[in-house]
């Protein structure tokens, strides 16, 4: 199953872009992040190595956990953003 950009947006993710001059390429590239706290952040694979066929993993993660699929995705943030423990309350 192909995990496109309009479903990473559409998900809620943001887009952020490196320029060429910042990439020390001929091309820029986009990624895709999904912030859910302050020490957690979901990262898409960059544009110019998927061709519009993400992959999301956990930013400075284990390596082994890689999702494809949206729904899957979807579902993870939910779960996650449900049980967010906020360590300034308790």
């Amino acid at each position: 199953m192909k995990l496109t950009k309009n479903e990473l947006l559409n998900a809620g993710f943001k887009e952020n872009y490196t320029s060429s001059e910042e990439a020390g390429t001929e091309h820029g590239y986009y990624y895709y992040t999904f912030e859910i706290n302050k020490k957690t952040l979901l990262i898409s694979n960059a544009s110019d190595e998927c061709d519009d066929d993400f992959t999301v993993e956990f930013f400075d993660f284990v390596d082994s956990i890689r999702f494809t699929d949206i729904n899957s995705i979807k579902k993870l943030v939910k779960l996650i953003m449900s049980n967010l423990y906020d360590d300034k309350k308790n």
